[in-house]
């Protein structure tokens, strides 16, 4: 690869919380709420930290792997990260 060529940026799994406070032109609430069909008030309060069921985080995740502009900002919803945080979160609440 020489200089003038551009090294793929390396995605970040995140927690739809994070997800959205990046506020990616393109990949928004609403743009997910558009293109997936997920309730507006679900991805809302994903955002704000809310859990949802299984199926809605996996829609979510695949729609933001999917979605141009996340990828070129190398983010996406990872349901790893989500889990991962609901375990630190147990795990602050029972010490």
């Amino acid at each position: 690869m020489d200089a003038t060529q551009s090294k793929p940026v390396a995605a970040r799994g995140l927690t739809p919380r994070d997800f959205f406070a990046l506020r990616i032109p393109g990949a928004l609430m609403q743009d997910a709420h558009r293109t997936t069909g997920i309730a507006y008030s679900t991805i809302h309060g994903l955002a704000n930290g809310a859990n949802s069921s299984e199926e809605t985080l996996t829609a979510l995740a695949l729609w933001s792997r999917s979605n141009p502009a996340a990828i070129a900002a190398g983010a996406h919803i990872s349901l790893d990260a989500i889990v991962d945080a609901k375990a630190r979160a147990q795990a602050g609440e029972a010490a």
